[in-house]
């Protein structure tokens, strides 16, 4: 049996986990691009010393898969295509990492489901209790807003989630400027959730997942249930991992 490392190769960061078994995922290791197009060298020093591991990828950029391609451990990549996921999908030009934690969730709850992912960029997908990808909507990440935020309006204090945790009108700019981040784009998101779920016509499930999850976890209604690794939960259960166990 092939020992399997899963990658989700993201736009600012890597995620890699060893598949432990089929459906199952280790201790998940982080791994900041130093710049677009350059993965950190430690992501390769830890594949080098698995050099007969196979590496099952899914990757949202470019730019980080073709550093990746090229590098000695490359060769040994197996990709993630849409095809590879057991849902109907019924949109086009939908990203790798979005459907993959739309399916995981759907597998896990059983039912509809509505996943919001909160990386560099937010996104929220809907699937249907058919299993029906019906698509959602992408914005700009917390870490994103925030950037911008410091970039255009450098005298604003910088937002915070404890400055965020207070349901009262913000009388002061740090406050205000907090809520208009985390309480915002967490209300925004719950909000536009529902409105999905409306279209639908049907009870959608409600997940959470990515980095910035934990951080606007307490602003979203207790019928949001939090699951960190939907990622690597998926990378580990496709018909495509188990295969390599035959």
């Amino acid at each position: 049996m092939a020992e399997v490392w899963l990658l989700d190769l993201g736009n600012t960061q890597a995620k890699l986990s060893c598949s432990v078994s089929f459906g199952a995922h280790g201790e998940v290791f982080f791994f900041e691009h130093p710049a677009q197009g350059i993965l950190s060298p430690d992501l390769f020093a830890l594949l080098v010393q698995k050099p007969k591991a196979l590496i099952l990828v899914a990757s949202t950029s470019p730019q980080a898969r073709e550093a990746f391609d090229s590098s000695s451990v490359g060769k040994r990549a197996i990709t993630v295509r849409q095809q590879d996921i057991p849902l109907e999908i019924i949109t086009t030009g939908t990203g790798i990492d979005r459907l993959l934690v739309a399916w995981a969730a759907w597998k896990s709850h059983k039912e509809g489901v509505l996943v919001a992912d909160f990386g560099t960029a937010w996104t929220l997908d809907a699937v249907t209790r058919e299993g029906v990808f019906l698509g959602g909507a992408i914005g700009p990440g917390l870490s994103a807003q925030i950037q911008s935020l410091q970039r255009s309006c450098p005298h604003l204090p910088t937002p915070s989630a404890v400055e965020a945790s207070s349901e009262e009108i913000p009388r002061q700019s740090a406050a205000a400027v907090s809520a208009g981040t985390y309480r915002f784009l967490a209300l925004g998101v719950n909000a536009l959730a529902q409105s999905f779920e409306d279209s639908a016509g049907q009870s959608l499930g409600r997940f959470l997942t990515g980095g910035a999850s934990p951080l606007l976890r307490s602003f979203l209604p207790s019928t949001w249930k939090e699951e960190p690794h939907l990622m690597m939960k998926a990378l580990a259960s496709l018909p495509q991992r188990e295969s390599l166990d035959a």
